[in-house]
């Protein structure tokens, strides 16, 4: 039997688990690997954005913290995908 999944639905689960999520930094790097090698094979690579403070849950730490030239990344496994318009 076949399924499919549309490859904007996988880049939503993956955004919003990395704006949730509690786990280690190494498992939202390990999703992150995957959703960019089918962004890869689809031809669906558009980049991504660390996610700041108030993007991230209360307690965890976000992608990028201040503003250039005086930024620091506490996580960068705190990414959000773009989202082609066609997908």
């Amino acid at each position: 039997m076949r399924k499919t999944i549309k490859v904007r639905d996988l880049i939503e689960m993956v955004n919003a688990r990395n704006r949730c999520s509690t786990c280690s930094a190494a498992a939202r790097s390990g999703w992150n690997s995957l959703l960019e090698e089918v962004l890869g094979k689809t031809d669906s690579y558009a980049g991504f954005a660390l996610l700041k403070d108030g993007e991230v849950r209360n307690g965890q730490q976000p992608g990028i913290t201040g503003t250039s030239p005086d930024c620091t990344f506490p996580d960068d496994s705190r990414r959000t995908y773009v989202i082609l318009p066609r997908l």
